[in-house]
């Protein structure tokens, strides 16, 4: 085909992410403030609809193997927020699941992009009792580093062995790639703590709480650690060196992304390079202390996407969709294997009687070893 038009959506606590791709050159760079998309979903969709594109990647959450707005299901709407029905108050989910909604009903090119634990190139028991492996948004970023690194250093895909660090302002993510391909990741929900969410949570932790709204996930952070739910990523530099919680939380986010990027180097030995991306690294003071701890593992270097306002999640997902297309992007797009996605994020989990769990939301998940949710 000719040149392919294609948009990412990623979508933030603050705002919708909103980034277009002509044959590799942006023609799109918006942010949409997500208190808005929560009120009037109409407001992304008509600068979308405007924007005339041949393909939307849309915001894929956990993830979906490939699907289109318009064939979703309400089994797939659950699975792209994994979001209990009576479990609201948070206006970024409300406002992304109307818009999925109407995107559908408005017949858009958006299609739904799956999430690392899907991928066909992650082993399967590396998946086992895990969800959050790298949203859908992180397997984008990841892509994009791939073809970044390819770029940089001169290297075919299949030479491409990444780790990429993906601190964004809510969640702390760390993805593995070998061979050009993404082979193991630890998500934001499960791994080192985030500048709003704990990350991984205590097996106690969660016991004594019991059933928890999902907001949960977006407490005990740095900002939590540091007492003040108000402080900026760029003042935290300055709070760390004279106030003590502020200290904690800078010792502790920095020593477990190093242990987690540490943790990777035995599914990639020998990384190219570490890529960091996202929120947090936009400050100097934080990306220079990642490259400080993380420089032994390999040299560290900033994404740098495509110059754009726009965040890098929604321009690996414009990347995304020109290569499903038959883009200029094609050949990254099939080497990194997102058609072969399958299954849900949920078919992974041996834990106690899951597939009634998975039956209480209406899931019809394909359990790892067998049996139906």
């Amino acid at each position: 085909m000719g040149l392919v038009r294609s948009i990412g959506i990623d979508p933030g606590t603050r705002s919708f992410s909103v980034f277009g791709l002509e044959d590799g050159r942006p023609f799109l760079d918006e942010d949409v403030p997500s208190d808005e998309v929560a009120r009037d979903p109409d407001v992304l969709l008509d600068l979308l609809e405007e924007a005339e594109p041949d393909i939307i990647v849309g915001p894929s959450g956990y993830g979906l193997p490939l699907k289109w707005a318009h064939k979703l299901t309400e089994e797939d709407l659950f699975l792209l927020v994994l979001r209990k029905p009576e479990d609201k108050g948070i206006p970024v989910l409300e406002g992304l699941v109307e818009m999925v909604r109407r995107a559908g009903r408005r017949k858009l090119p958006m299609i739904f992009i799956p999430s690392v634990i899907q991928m066909p190139t992650v082993p399967r028991y590396r998946k086992l009792n895990r969800i959050d492996m790298g949203t859908a948004d992180k397997l984008a970023v990841t892509v994009l580093a791939i073809q970044e690194c390819s770029e940089v250093h001169g290297l075919s895909y299949d030479e491409v062995d990444l780790i990429v660090v993906e601190a964004g302002g809510a969640y702390t993510s760390l993805m593995a790639v070998k061979s050009g391909r993404i082979v193991d990741g630890i998500g934001g929900s499960q791994g080192a703590v985030g500048y709003m969410s704990h990350g991984r949570m205590d097996g106690e932790v969660a016991y004594l709480y019991g059933g928890f709204p999902k907001i949960r996930l977006f407490e005990g952070g740095v900002i939590d650690i540091a007492g003040d739910g108000g402080l900026r990523p760029e003042e935290w530099p300055f709070r760390a060196r004279e106030d003590e919680r502020a200290r904690d939380a800078w010792e502790l986010f920095f020593e477990e992304v190093e242990k987690f990027a540490r943790a990777l180097t035995a599914s990639v030995p020998e990384p190219v390079e570490v890529v960091l991306s996202g929120r947090l690294t936009e400050v100097p003071e934080v990306r220079a202390e990642m490259e400080r701890r993380l420089s032994s593992i390999a040299p560290v270097r900033k994404l740098k996407g495509f110059g754009a306002e726009a965040k890098t999640p929604a321009q690996g997902e414009a990347v995304i969709g020109d290569g499903l297309m038959g883009g200029r992007y094609k050949e990254l797009v099939e080497h990194v294997g997102i058609r072969g996605a399958k299954g849900t994020v949920l078919d992974y989990v041996l834990i106690g009687s899951w597939p009634e769990v998975l039956k209480r939301y209406g899931v019809k998940a394909s359990l790892v070893y067998g049996g139906g949710g």
